[in-house]
């Protein structure tokens, strides 16, 4: 494919009718089996313990899914776009799949994806397009050509490239729908009040308000957790009874994080306060042993991460007016940490509260600060140019009356 007939296409598809489809879409339920066998194979390739044919570690199930919804994306739209019949992953070994790629890029960039984004897309089918090279490989019993791996192993590169530049030259603006740290408190401090302070007969608003006042306690009680462990939250799973009336954080057994390879198995107990709520929650919904502290009415399966993002952001929209998304209360606690200077210490002891590395605070902290740096080298030199401005303007003006 020709640079040329591959600007072409990405102007054709953005002015199409089909502009929608790809990653905003919601993915297709009605999927061919043999696909759907094909997408169950490539899940389990990614999350089986051992498996001689893999170069990497195993990964959690979570992010099995991220892949194969990306994948599973960009083969609705090469069937939309009818570059593609029927959706195969055998499409993954095909020379022509970095070319489909990379117009695939192009049209999210242009719509306003961030490269970084674009970045994880075209991981996903890099590490497609390797499971279908392993599969081959011990079919075949030879080295099949590699040159769709490789070609994409580069788009993925550039891609990263891309967004290392973007976020250099970022500004540092928080979503619309943002509350900086006190924000957040105040937003739980309300919640605690309109749930203790309602006197009410509706049953259904008197569990809403219990809810939220749990939701958001548990949230943003201490440095704020990763999103799935409140959303998979199990009694007597992972929210174990104390004989003293209160609960233990478990996340002892593999997987229960995202980051549980990284940091290991890990116990906490859970603040008191936080403790008296959830009991009140558990004890009026009637959870049972091993059943989702947090589900949509059925306590053997927890809220999908779509509902509960929904969930969290209508508690803080009726306790702050700012619908808050709860991947966001990591970056505001973040920002928190950096606008009140704290050492290395503190960001190595919040980085294991919230599972995850003190580097990330360290970049965090480092961009908003190059971005503040730059946005002051702009001013001082806008000032100076308008200085220079003036002072020819006043040579102008003065010079004739000499």
């Amino acid at each position: 494919m020709s640079e040329q007939s591959t600007t072409r296409s990405v102007s054709d598809m953005l002015a199409s009718d089909g502009e929608e489809q790809g990653q905003d879409g919601k993915l297709r339920t009605d999927l061919p089996a043999t696909l759907c066998a094909e997408l169950d194979a490539f899940m389990h390739f990614r999350t089986q313990p051992l498996n001689q044919m893999r170069a990497s570690v195993a990964v959690v199930d979570r992010t099995s899914r991220n892949d194969r919804d990306n994948v599973l994306r960009f083969l609705e739209w090469l069937v939309a776009e009818k570059r593609l019949p029927v959706p195969t992953l055998a499409i993954f070994h095909s020379k022509k799949v970095a070319a489909l790629a990379q117009v695939y890029v192009q049209i999210h960039v242009a719509r306003g994806r961030k490269y970084s984004s674009c970045a994880k897309y075209v991981g996903s089918f890099l590490i497609c397009a390797r499971y279908v090279l392993a599969r081959r490989r011990a079919a075949a019993g030879a080295s099949p050509d590699t040159t769709a791996v490789d070609q994409l192993s580069s788009l993925h590169g550039q891609c990263l490239q891309q967004a290392r530049q973007q976020n250099l030259f970022a500004t540092s603006t928080p979503p619309a729908n943002y509350l900086d740290w006190a924000g957040v408190q105040e937003a739980r401090c309300a919640a605690e009040r309109a749930a203790r302070d309602y006197r009410g007969h509706s049953a259904a608003k008197r569990l809403r308000l219990t809810r939220d006042a749990v939701l958001l306690n548990l949230l943003t009680h201490a440095p704020p957790d990763r999103v799935g462990v409140a959303r998979l939250l199990q009694l007597c799973g992972t929210l174990k009874p104390t004989s003293y009336g209160g609960y233990q954080l478990d996340l002892s057994e593999p997987g229960s994080h995202k980051t549980s390879a990284v940091f290991g198995p890990t116990t906490s107990t859970v603040p008191p306060v936080v403790a008296g709520l959830l009991t009140k929650w558990i004890e009026l919904t009637a959870v049972p042993p091993l059943g989702y502290v947090f589900n949509a009415g059925n306590a053997a399966a927890p809220y999908d991460d779509s509902a509960w993002t929904k969930v969290v952001k209508a508690a803080f929209k009726r306790h702050s007016g700012v619908a808050m998304c709860p991947k966001d209360l990591r970056s505001s606690f973040i920002g928190f940490l950096k606008s009140e200077e704290h050492g290395d210490a503190t960001l190595k002891a919040a980085a294991a509260a919230m599972r995850h590395s003190s580097q990330t605070q360290v970049r965090t902290r480092n961009l908003r600060q190059l971005s503040a740096l730059r946005s002051r080298r702009a001013f001082d030199s806008r000032m100076v140019r308008l200085l220079h401005r003036t002072i020819r303007i006043a040579m102008i003006v003065l010079l004739p009356l000499r």
